[in-house]
């Protein structure tokens, strides 16, 4: 009798350090390491917590990372797209699905997955393209000079150095299909928007009205799927910059304090007139993020940009 009181006690209080580890993943919302859990559980042995960690492992809750240090973190599993790996059936689905997810908002390389996989690398375009048209992951197209692409989770967006690459696809450089839906999609919000500030009565509310945010327009885009391919605000910020050097669009500047800081925005609305011609808009460095690194002694330089040749004969 004392020993079946002492194994439920013990099952019972294993139960309940299993629910106080997972609710420590579900608040911290990322990986956690030997550190994070001796600091939370001074009262529990890191012995006691690893045989919890791997079975929520087994269980597929959880994910194991080797750090830079060799130490070990883990980290809470998504459960929608847990869901979604449990939903296919084929195996090297289940491969491929999973090395992209374990990449996260880096996203994955057709070579970084054959790596992960174990896959032949002319295999797994076809895999990709059943993942892609069961709306499971998206691809990003690389750097301007790059054929190839990268994956990610449907439901991710491109991390900040991941952010510059949606504007480039291949040897072309500017995707100017995309860049074109981008500029006309663009257009079309800030017209509407004048039509509906031109009801207003006050003058003022009527300008204020006018004017909206990059961020504004990038939830229009992404909201109505104008895009199939993965933008940013980055990307619509661009295409606004270049309206605003044609002349067809005007700007503001925003500022907002706090107690600690000022922040600042641009708020941009369709210009009073709008030029037939705008040779300002058509210069290529405008919209290339690579400008930063051009120079004349550089790797990135106009003498070799096939963009601003053809600029210059035109």
């Amino acid at each position: 009798m004392h020993l079946k009181l002492c194994s439920s006690q013990m099952k019972e209080d294993s139960n309940s350090l299993r629910e106080r580890v997972l609710n420590l993943f579900k608040s911290s919302r990322g990986a956690l390491t030997q550190k994070h859990f001796e600091k939370e559980f001074s009262d529990v042995s890191l012995t006691t917590i690893l045989p919890i960690l791997n079975a929520l492992q087994k269980e597929g809750m959880l994910d194991v990372l080797v750090n830079t240090d060799r130490t070990l973190s883990w980290q809470l599993r998504d459960q929608d797209s847990t869901e979604k790996l449990k939903s296919l059936s084929d195996l090297e689905e289940r491969l491929v699905y999973n090395a992209i997810r374990n990449a996260g908002e880096d996203a994955a390389s057709l070579k970084l997955i054959s790596s992960e996989t174990k896959l032949p690398q002319n295999r797994i375009p076809r895999i990709l393209k059943s993942l892609i048209s069961k709306k499971m992951i998206k691809e990003v197209p690389m750097a301007v000079g790059h054929k190839q692409k990268v994956y990610l989770l449907v439901e991710l967006e491109p991390s900040e150095k991941l952010a510059a690459n949606t504007l480039f696809a291949g040897d072309s450089g500017v995707d100017a299909e995309f860049i074109s839906i981008l500029r006309t999609a663009c257009l079309k919000y800030l017209q509407d928007k004048a039509i509906s500030a031109s009801h207003i009565a006050d003058p003022l509310e009527r300008r204020q009205a006018s004017y909206v945010s990059c961020e504004e327009i990038h939830r229009f885009i992404t909201n109505t799927k104008i895009c199939t391919v993965s933008m940013t605000v980055q990307d619509v910020q661009c295409v606004l910059e270049v309206l605003k050097f044609g002349g067809e669009l005007e700007t503001r500047i925003t500022s907002e304090t706090s107690e600690q800081s000022t922040s600042f925005g641009i708020l941009y609305r369709l210009a009073t007139q709008t030029p037939s011609v705008a040779n300002l808009a058509n210069i290529p460095c405008t919209i290339c993020l690579c400008r930063k690194d051009c120079r004349p002694d550089g790797p990135i330089n106009p003498q070799s940009c096939k963009l601003f040749q053809e600029f210059l004969e035109f």
